[in-house]
């Protein structure tokens, strides 16, 4: 069985915000939520924001998008913040020019105006995705083998099992089974 949780974003509609910023902040949240530091939930607020307006990019440039394009698109087409900010705030993603929550996001992520700052935000941001660089994470993740709605609203009954074949390799996959 293949999830690609990307395929949760209802493109077009009012929704389609919303559904990208519950990917993204389970990308970026912590894997235990004891006590959390302002300065880390910083980054971690700042990192959502790029990995939103990532998402949505991605979405509507991408045939196929997938977290792994995600990855891809930040850290292979992008050397720095920066770059890949230019990209995402000059890039038409439909009729109407570019998509105005990332023209907003990006807006806001271009006020950060220390080199520490970037870095930091831009090494959260992509942290969680390196999981999706496993060219094996990545074709589980690609595509989805069956409609993830049907899980809570399908006319049957269906239930999805998370299976790690080891204890190690539950700790590694704990982020992609956090996002799905």
């Amino acid at each position: 069985t293949c999830v690609n949780v990307l395929d949760t974003i209802r493109v077009g509609k009012p929704s389609e915000v919303g559904d990208t910023q519950i990917v993204s902040h389970s990308l970026v949240s912590p894997q235990k939520m004891a006590r959390e530091s302002s300065t880390s939930l910083h980054f971690r607020e700042l990192a959502a924001l790029v990995l939103t307006a990532s998402i949505l990019h991605v979405k509507y440039t991408v045939r196929g998008a997938s977290l792994a394009r995600v990855w891809y698109f930040l850290t292979q087409q992008h050397p720095t913040l920066h770059a890949c900010l230019k990209t995402l705030r000059t890039t038409a993603h439909h009729s109407a020019g570019v998509h105005q929550a990332i023209a907003a996001l990006t807006t806001a992520l271009s006020n950060i105006t220390g080199d520490r700052e970037l870095s930091a935000v831009w090494s959260t941001a992509i942290r969680p995705l390196v999981l999706y660089n496993d060219p094996l994470i990545a074709r589980s993740t690609d595509t989805s083998t069956f409609a993830l709605e049907d899980l809570q609203y399908g006319a049957t009954p269906m239930t999805l099992y998370l299976v790690a074949p080891s204890p190690r390799a539950l700790e590694r996959l704990h982020p992609l089974y956090r996002v799905i």
